[in-house]
């Protein structure tokens, strides 16, 4: 951690220099995700933008206290050709694309490949 701003100027500068300014005003740290209706099955997790093949999505889950909490990211659907993965980073699950997804489409998991979630039925839609 740099201890002053001073410090940080050359480092953006070099930024600016290599990847153009619109660089630093283009950080996403998670996709703010939407909930609409699924033909999958209930309501579904939605991207409002395209995604990249092995992006970072956001946090499903959190691990606290003996419990999982559910997050905003975590409503995701059972699909046996998912466009995306949930794996385990310490107490928290987070979601990554698999491929390159297109804004407005249904994000979701196969859940046979996630020991750790409610494994589908025989009923449930593939």
């Amino acid at each position: 951690m740099k201890d002053n701003i001073e410090d940080l100027i050359p480092i953006l500068k070099k930024e600016i220099e290599t990847k153009g300014i619109e660089h630093l005003f283009n950080k996403v740290d998670y996709i703010a995700v939407y909930h609409s209706n699924s033909d999958i099955n209930g309501i579904g997790v939605f991207t409002p933008m395209d995604l990249e093949d092995d992006q970072f999505i956001g946090v499903s889950h959190v691990f606290y206290k003996g419990f999982w909490y559910m997050t905003t990211h975590g409503n995701y659907n059972h699909s046996e050709n998912p466009n995306c993965i949930v794996e385990p980073d310490n107490n928290v699950l987070v979601m990554k694309a698999i491929r390159d997804i297109e804004h407005g489409e249904e994000l979701t998991v196969d859940y046979r490949k996630q020991p750790f979630l409610e494994q589908p039925g025989e009923d449930w839609v593939k």
